[in-house]
């Protein structure tokens, strides 16, 4: 029962997710690289906290050290509120170090009375009540801001990935009802897809891509910033040849010009955008359900798919006892 047709649809439905759902966070994290998303998050949150003085921090030897070599050249920049901060990550306690050196240094740079100077205040008085060291009620305080910022970026990465997927899906013309149609009439093409989705299964999880500070202290899922460089999001010339037979412009494409031969023949009148958008009013459900699906990411399908194929496998048929095994 576990080994049926339907199962194995399923599982090559979860494996085309799968699949565009790692395409789509490729590309998110290109966007967010070409943006500086995360380095503009980064430099709003350190102005809301230290209002002007927040050029002096990342102007920190200590600050700008988190900076790729590349962006370096951008901190200058910040100083002059003219281009985007480089780093997009501070350690919490590189930040109390850099920030106690500028108000509270040998050489201060950053006066009392101004935001940065209240701040550290504030939270000294916070430290001696507490019986801790200044360094670590400021990394705390930081740590939990940013904390915050991680769950707004995470809203507002979900947001662009449902966008990012829809588009995905138009362009591969990814509709879930003709996926799971050819799984369902092809049953060599439904079993090169199973077996190619258990060999995906065996392979490195992908894994939540995100804001470097997580909304939560301790998340439960790990992290990368780039996964194009991980095996885990490459796919092999297998997965490209199985998603080009299930998906894709070719079919339909043939089809309306097979069309447009009939009527041409018959003397019928055929219009392209008529027609064009015939097909897409037949295709709207299945690539909404698809859009809808691969916005849910990666990991998740990742976790789905060996879920589903265990179940596949533990409904395997015992196989025959040869001779000589039992009695």
């Amino acid at each position: 029962m576990f080994n049926s047709a339907i199962l194995d649809v399923a599982i090559g439905l979860i494996f085309v997710y799968l699949l565009l759902a790692m395409v789509c966070t490729v590309v998110n994290e290109c966007l967010a690289g070409w943006r500086q998303w995360r380095s503009r998050e980064l430099q709003a949150a350190v102005t809301a906290l230290l209002g002007d003085d927040a050029g002096r921090l990342f102007g920190h030897a200590l600050v700008s050290g988190f900076a790729a070599p590349a962006e370096k050249q951008t901190i200058r920049g910040l100083l002059g509120r003219k281009q985007s901060p480089g780093p997009s990550y501070i350690d919490p306690t590189t930040f109390a170090r850099a920030l106690l050196d500028l108000v509270r240094g040998p050489r201060p740079a950053i006066a009392e009375g101004t935001t940065a100077a209240k701040v550290v205040s504030s939270l000294e008085m916070s430290a001696n009540a507490r019986n801790e060291p200044i360094e670590t009620v400021v990394a705390e305080w930081f740590e939990s801001a940013m904390q915050r910022v991680g769950g707004r970026y995470k809203r507002k990465v979900q947001g662009w990935t449902l966008g990012i997927a829809l588009a995905v899906t138009l362009i591969a013309n990814a509709d879930t009802l003709e996926i799971a149609r050819r799984l369902w009439q092809n049953p060599a093409l439904r079993a090169a897809t199973v077996a190619e989705a258990q060999v995906r299964a065996q392979k490195e999880p992908p894994l939540s891509v995100t804001y470097p500070y997580p909304d939560s202290p301790e998340p439960s899922d790990p992290v990368v910033t780039k996964p194009e460089a991980t095996d885990a999001y490459t796919l092999s010339e297998k997965e490209k040849e199985l998603l080009g037979q299930l998906m894709g412009w070719e079919q339909d494409w043939k089809n309306l010009n097979e069309l447009q031969d009939k009527r041409k023949a018959s003397n019928q009148p055929f219009s392209l955008p008529a027609e064009l958008a015939a097909l897409a009013a037949r295709r709207a459900s299945g690539w909404l359900l698809t859009a809808l699906a691969v916005s849910l990411g990666a990991p998740f399908w990742f976790d789905m798919l060996n879920k589903v194929i265990n179940v596949r496998n533990a409904g395997r048929k015992p196989e025959p006892l040869k001779k000589g095994d039992g009695k």
